[in-house]
């Protein structure tokens, strides 16, 4: 009897510790992830190109098997990155597209158009050019410049002339606009050769910007991930998986390396997580890699957000293996990741659409 006593009053004091404070409730369940939402209308379009121009995204895309609800080769805008509507459908296939002022100037195979919001469309030049095998097309000084695959063309005031004494590589891949002495100027990189420069090119040639690039990290170019935020230029570097941005043109180191997948090491050669694009969404940066989806840098960390982008081996999501994100970017609360073949970006064909991911 005194051991069932002494029992009893065992458990009415554990049962009184334990309601000292009421009843305790299970904690919340955790949010559930985001994740990436694929936009219907381009789920087989090859994205070619993706600018923005005073808030409005543009898009450039092809079908290569056209049916009766799809058009092969448009170009799309969007105000608010939820609504999409046809800017102009095109006979042959389209590919870069650059501005000069507010004219909007776009490549199809064969001809050149540009577009005023006042003025409307208008064919302006015709070449044997393929959209589909040229890198970029910019505007500067009032001069359009075309890059094959092998040389480039200038267009100024109805003459045309080929530049292939300015090239120090076979070609060049996507240009980026920036500011340099108080003159514009574009960056760029070579194309899918064995070694990795930073070009500045004024109009007229290329001067390499590689100080602060040891010789192990200017090896393997092959994504053209480069940026402009708060007038800093940023580029990513393949060989050591790292971003830097240039400052007093000297390249400076700003985050940790890019992390490898975890299954590297299941093929052979190892995989290499390289920086494929680079985006900032307010002052964040966010980074598009060959295998891992898009990475956010937060608080000295690398997170990865790439829930819902289209894997590589959909067969074996164990191994949440992404496809290359080549075009990347942030527009009205969203990134937008576009797959497709930018001729700008070797090796990019692989998948096709546009994903969403939208900011709280």
């Amino acid at each position: 009897m005194p051991h069932i006593f002494a029992f009893t009053s065992m458990l009415f004091t554990f049962f009184m510790a334990g309601c000292k404070d009421g009843p305790v409730d299970p904690p919340p369940p955790p949010p559930p992830e985001k994740k990436w939402e694929e936009i219907t209308m381009f789920k087989n379009a090859d994205i070619r190109y993706m600018i923005q121009h005073k808030g409005v995204l543009y898009v450039s895309t092809y079908i290569s098997i056209p049916t009766k609800d799809s058009t092969a080769n448009v170009l799309y805008k969007t105000e608010d990155g939820i609504k999409w509507d046809t800017l102009k459908t095109f006979a042959i296939t389209i590919g870069p597209i650059a501005f000069n002022g507010d004219t909007l100037t776009i490549l199809e195979s064969g001809r050149t158009w540009k577009y005023h919001p006042t003025f409307g469309w208008k064919m302006f030049w015709e070449h044997l050019i393929a959209a589909d095998h040229t890198q970029d097309m910019v505007w500067l000084n009032d001069q359009l410049f075309v890059f094959d695959f092998n040389f480039g063309l200038v267009y100024s005031k109805d003459t045309v002339r080929v530049m292939r004494d300015l090239f120090i590589e076979p070609s060049v891949s996507k240009f980026v606009k920036h500011t340099y002495q108080g003159k514009e100027v574009f960056y760029t990189r070579p194309f899918y050769v064995y070694e990795d420069k930073i070009y500045r090119f004024n109009g007229s040639s290329f001067e390499t910007v590689m100080n602060g690039i040891s010789t192990d990290e200017n090896k393997r170019a092959n994504y053209p991930a480069m940026y402009v935020h708060n007038d800093t230029f940023y580029a990513g570097f393949n060989t050591s998986s790292r971003i830097k941005k240039l400052v007093n043109d000297v390249w400076v180191n700003v985050a940790d390396t890019i992390p490898n997948t975890p299954h590297a090491n299941l093929f052979s050669p190892n995989l290499i997580n390289r920086p494929t694009s680079i985006v900032f969404h307010k002052n964040r940066m966010f980074v598009g890699t060959e295998w891992t989806g898009v990475l956010k840098w937060t608080d000295s960390v690398w997170v990865s957000i790439s829930n819902g982008l289209r894997l590589e081996f959909p067969d074996y999501p164990q191994y949440e293996l992404y496809s290359a994100v080549v075009q990347l970017e942030s527009f009205r609360g969203k990134l937008f990741v576009a797959y497709g073949e930018p001729w700008f970006a070797p090796g990019s064909g692989r998948g096709k659409g546009i994903f969403y991911y939208t900011f709280e």
